[in-house]
């Protein structure tokens, strides 16, 4: 995702989601994300709109590097917290996905 691809609208926050053959999807962000997101890019000072929306940090865990955060580092932190909550080891984040899809506002 792209620092673009979440943006305010009206008292919440939207995420603009890609997929397949160039369809995108504007999902209506939870109020607790949309709080997090909105705390994050504050802090993070993103200039570019284009600049990946979740980036690595410097070694002294001080700065966003301006690198995207790879998927499988990504899957690693997922594996993490889900071992941590008690969460069975087929956990990945296609699981949240379909939470996310299938959940009712």
């Amino acid at each position: 995702m792209r620092r673009q691809d979440y943006f305010g609208q009206g008292s919440g926050g939207v995420l603009r989601l890609h997929e397949k053959d160039g369809k995108r999807h504007d999902v209506p962000a939870h109020h607790r994300a949309a709080a997090v997101l909105d705390a994050y890019r504050e802090a993070a000072e993103f200039k570019e709109p284009k600049a990946a929306l979740f980036q690595t940090v410097d070694p002294a865990g001080r700065r966003l590097t301006g690198r995207a955060l790879e998927r499988r580092v990504v899957l690693a932190m997922i594996k993490r917290r889900a071992a941590a909550a008690g969460l069975p080891p087929s956990t990945c984040c296609h699981t949240f996905r379909a939470t996310g899809i299938s959940s009712r506002p």
